[in-house]
């Protein structure tokens, strides 16, 4: 009903109804903002892409077409350098390194 009212809320509003993940005071926002830029920059850039890609198109998708695209996403990055550094530093309980895998 938000849509069709029009009716503005405030930010603690959006975060109880599901809209946002986080509230953070002002003051902080460029901090926080920069906090998980660099969580999601540490990641795998195939992982990410796909992951970006994945909740875009899935959208109108039923729950076996997402899944199907789920894998055509993922079964490429099987193997690669990427991958294989990110399932060795899990096994060895460290940071993976895309940089330098």
């Amino acid at each position: 009903m938000i849509v069709l009212t029009g009716r503005t809320f405030s930010a603690p509003e959006a975060f109880k109804l599901g809209f946002v993940e986080d509230v953070v005071p002002h003051a902080s926002l460029i901090d926080e903002t920069l906090s998980l830029a660099r969580q999601i920059a540490a990641n795998s850039p195939q992982g990410v892409s796909a992951a970006k890609r994945l909740i875009l198109q899935s959208e109108d998708l039923d729950l076996q077409s997402a899944m199907q695209l789920s894998r055509e996403l993922r079964d490429p990055m099987d193997g690669t350098p990427g991958a294989n550094e990110g399932i060795q530093a899990w096994m060895e309980h460290r940071k993976p390194d895309f940089d330098n895998p």
